[in-house]
Formats: C-alpha cells, sequence, structure tokens
C-alpha cells in the first residue's frame, strides 16, 4: 500500500474524531547546546512513522518529556506543535521525576 493510500484511509477512518498516540519516547527533543535550545528529531523508526502520520492527519502525541530544555519550550499545559517546520500536530510532554526514569531505565526495561 502507498504511504498516501495508507493515509487517506486513516483519514477516512478517523472522521471527525482526533487521532492520540501515546508512547515512552517523544519525537521531538529538545536540548541545551551551549546556551542555545535546539530541536533533534528521534531517530528511531516507529518515531518517524508515526511522526509522518500525524503530521498528515492532525492529532496528539503523549510522551515522557525526556530532553533537558523540553520545559523551556513548552505551554502551560506541557505541549506544543510540532513538526518545528510544519506544525500539525500537538506534542503533550508527560514530566517523570529523575528517579522514576532512571528505576525505569536502570531497572525495570532491562
Amino acid at each position: 500500500m502507498r504511504r498516501e493510500d495508507l493515509i487517506s484511509l486513516i483519514q477516512n477512518s478517523l472522521e471527525d474524531r482526533n487521532l492520540i498516540i501515546v508512547t515512552n519516547r517523544e519525537p521531538y527533543i529538545h536540548k541545551n547546546k551551549g546556551g542555545t535550545v535546539v530541536v533533534e528529531r528521534s531517530a528511531g523508526g516507529v518515531a518517524t512513522a508515526l511522526d509522518d502520520l500525524l503530521t498528515s492527519t492532525g492529532g496528539t502525541w503523549l510522551a515522557w518529556g525526556s530532553g533537558d530544555a523540553d520545559k523551556e519550550v513548552v505551554d502551560d499545559n506541557d505541549s506544543l506543535m510540532v513538526p518545528p517546520e510544519n506544525p500539525s500536530y500537538r506534542l503533550k510532554r508527560v514530566r517523570l521525576q529523575k528517579k522514576v526514569a532512571e528505576n525505569y531505565y536502570g531497572g525495570f526495561s532491562n
């Protein structure tokens, strides 16, 4: 199936509903580099595919905000519009305490 056909199928299936994606990793990470906030796109295949889908359909992506500058670019609801070059959907970040994130990645998930 071609990309365009898949997106059309999903858009028709959604009708007037919003697509919500929930993942652990966020599609865009904001980091401090030399006093400047830079945005990096997640490199994983799942993130790339889902980012392309939400850019085409709109919706919301809910994920852990793991970047050290993520808090600097969100609104009062911990969200922002992405992708940076073509804001098409909302990225809603969930904040985790450092200890919770460390226990998950250093223990439970491994």
